[in-house]
């Protein structure tokens, strides 16, 4: 599922890595940011953070407002979202599996990758209901929390699961977040078990989600086949229609990846 690290991606420049965390931040935010705001958010002095975003500024990275001081994403992220688009042709397969599923379903639909230690949305179409749970293309997340995580644990490299299992227990999001040791193992056993995981409120209080794995051929894990939506609908008459679809989808997912590098 991961392809081994170059030995140039441990060679790191600190200057490009903050750049990245202020697109970061303003990514995170969804709405612009003074230089007061992104000094505080990254502990960095004055005078970088102004040579820094402007540097960005100029290369179209960020936009700045001097009338309001403030600074948002800039135009050619999104030429540079629309190029990674092209140049991952495996989207245009998953893209229409996953407007099926919210065509049948009605909730937000989308498909997730391991990109390191961390979990990355590569592509999600969003439910028609007007009150419904937003999942971001690019968006990231970090271990253990959601099902889409569950999932990862039971089929994905064990020498993760085993280090999520390490650094147990992990500071709870919500009320309902599973993050001790012993209901950690439990949830990932059942999950492996059923063949798909199902939370409510892990991840954010009044969301629930139901996620199931893309296999290979040799059972390894292409990828995170996953339904959001809001708690009070995503209940147990919801459940018995959207879990052998998700199965389904999976599995017609695993036959169109077959062989394409993700």
């Amino acid at each position: 599922m991961e392809k081994t690290k170059s030995k140039e991606s441990e060679r790191l420049n600190a200057s490009l890595i903050i750049s990245l965390r202020i697109l970061e931040f303003l990514e995170e935010t969804e709405q612009p940011a003074s230089l007061a705001e992104i000094r505080k958010k990254l502990a960095l002095n004055k005078s970088r953070v102004m040579r820094l975003c402007g540097t960005l500024e100029h290369m179209g990275y960020l936009k700045h407002d001097q009338e309001a001081g403030v600074y948002c994403l800039g135009p050619k992220l999104f030429s540079l979202g629309k190029a990674y688009e092209r140049q991952t042709p495996i989207i245009e397969a998953i893209r229409p599996v996953l407007k099926t599923m919210v065509a049948n379903l009605q909730e937000t639909a989308s498909f997730h990758v391991l990109r390191g230690q961390r979990r990355l949305c590569l592509c999600a179409e969003e439910s028609p209901h007007q009150v419904r749970y937003t999942m971001k293309e690019g968006s990231e997340g970090p271990y253990p929390y959601g099902s889409i995580w569950k999932v990862i644990m039971a089929w994905g490299p064990e020498e993760l699961k085993e280090k999520i299992l390490s650094e147990v227990p992990f500071e709870p999001e919500t009320p309902f977040s599973i993050v001790s040791g012993k209901a950690l193992s439990d949830i990932v056993q059942i999950t492996k078990e059923k063949g798909y995981c199902h939370t409510n409120g892990d991840h954010d209080v009044g969301s629930s989600a139901v996620a199931a794995p893309v296999l290979d051929q040799d059972g390894h894990l292409l990828g995170v086949l996953c339904l959001s939506g809001i708690s009070e609908r995503m209940n147990g008459t919801f459940l018995e229609k959207a879990v052998p679809i998700l199965k389904e989808k999976a599995a017609q997912l695993s036959i169109l990846l077959k062989g394409r590098s993700i």
